[in-house]
């Protein structure tokens, strides 16, 4: 319950932002709605009482950059080591993908 209203992930999932890298399982949170910041919490929470002390987390960076989720989730990590994997897409096996490495480094 957020905002007087419960939320589906449908509701805060920003389906025009699909990660490049598995469109049909990821997505960008909403994160100027209430209920994308206390979702992406909750997963923070839901983390610590699991003991999870590492989280890899994808599609924020390179092609699909989401400042607001990057800055959400640092102020929520819940004392996590947070790997935002990766800062740039795949290569895969292909020169233009390997060369564009370069302009990013």
């Amino acid at each position: 319950m957020e905002s007087g209203r419960q939320w589906r992930a449908k509701d805060i999932g920003l389906t025009d932002r699909k990660c490049a890298w598995m469109p049909h399982g990821f997505m960008s949170v909403d994160t100027k709605l209430g209920a994308g910041k206390a979702f992406l919490r909750s997963l923070c929470h839901q983390n610590a009482e699991w003991g999870v002390d590492f989280v890899k987390h994808y599609c924020i960076f390179g092609d699909d950059l989401n400042i607001n989720e990057v800055a959400i989730v640092s102020e929520v990590q819940c004392d996590t080591v947070l790997l935002p994997n990766w800062i740039t897409r795949d290569d895969w096996d292909s020169w233009g993908d390997v060369a564009a490495q370069f302009n990013v480094s």
